[in-house]
């Protein structure tokens, strides 16, 4: 996992030496709050942006998830919320993976192991397939949330 905002040059730099994650934060980079709620896909849907504004939920009533195939870049348009996020070993399966929608999904834990970002305007968090998150959490400010969610496939960053 990693998490930062686009204001960060010396992450982005190491990022962007990478044409896959330049592309990505270039993407990012000219979206704005006022940006209409979208998806849009690139490279044959290897690459894939949505950008969709909702209302946060309690924690209860969010759920932990990872995917296999795609990593997660989450940017916050506007509002905010919180990301829980945790490795999968901490945490119990529930349900099968589905592979249309590359989403695996667990229980949440009695005894909680995770580290919560802070989602606010400009803040980014990427993460792998073993990085378990719990998105859209209600932050305490912010009952919305504007977030862009770009998922690249790893075969792109493979190579």
């Amino acid at each position: 996992m990693i998490y930062s905002t686009l204001s960060d040059s010396k992450q982005l730099r190491m990022l962007c030496r990478n044409e896959t994650w330049r592309e990505a934060f270039d993407w990012l980079a000219n979206l704005s709050p006022e940006t209409p709620c979208c998806t849009e896909e690139r490279h044959d849907g290897k690459f894939k942006l949505g950008i969709d504004s909702y209302s946060t939920k309690s924690f209860e009533e969010c759920r932990f998830e990872s995917h296999r195939e795609f990593i997660d870049i989450q940017f916050c348009l506007s509002g905010g919320e919180f990301i829980h996020s945790t490795n999968y070993l901490n945490l119990e399966l529930d349900g099968h993976y589905t592979a249309s929608g590359d989403v695996q999904f667990y229980k949440t834990p009695e005894v909680r192991k995770e580290v919560v970002l802070p989602m606010e305007w400009g803040t980014y968090a990427i993460f792998y397939p073993e990085d378990v998150h719990c998105p859209q959490v209600a932050d305490m400010h912010n009952q919305h949330s504007k977030k862009v969610v770009l998922k690249i496939h790893r075969i792109l960053l493979e190579s």
